[in-house]
C-alpha cells in the first residue's frame, strides 16, 4: 500500500494504524531494547511506480524503516 502523508489526514492515519498497528510507545520500546528508528536504507530494486516517486523527488532512493507491533512501515519522500 502506496500512502501519501504530507498532510494530517487522520482516515489515513487510522488506516496505516488498523494494518501495521499504533507506534511503540515510550515504555514499549524501552521494553524491547530500544526502537530508535532505523538509518536510512538505499532503495536498489522496486517497482515502476515506486521508481517513478523517486525520480520525481529529491531522495535519491533513500528511506527510513519503522518497527510496528503488525509490520513494518517503509517512509519516502513525495
Amino acid at each position: 500500500m502506496i500512502k501519501n502523508i504530507s498532510y494530517n489526514d487522520k482516515k489515513v492515519t487510522g488506516e496505516i494504524n488498523s494494518l501495521v498497528g499504533d507506534a511503540y510507545s515510550w515504555f514499549e520500546r524501552i521494553k524491547i531494547a530500544g526502537i530508535k528508528g532505523s538509518p536510512k536504507f538505499k532503495v536498489l530494486l522496486a517497482r515502476e511506480n515506486i521508481k517513478n516517486i523517486f525520480l520525481k523527488t529529491n531522495s535519491n532512493g533513500l528511506c527510513p524503516i519503522e518497527l510496528r507491533p503488525k509490520g513494518i512501515i517503509v517512509w519516502f519522500s513525495w
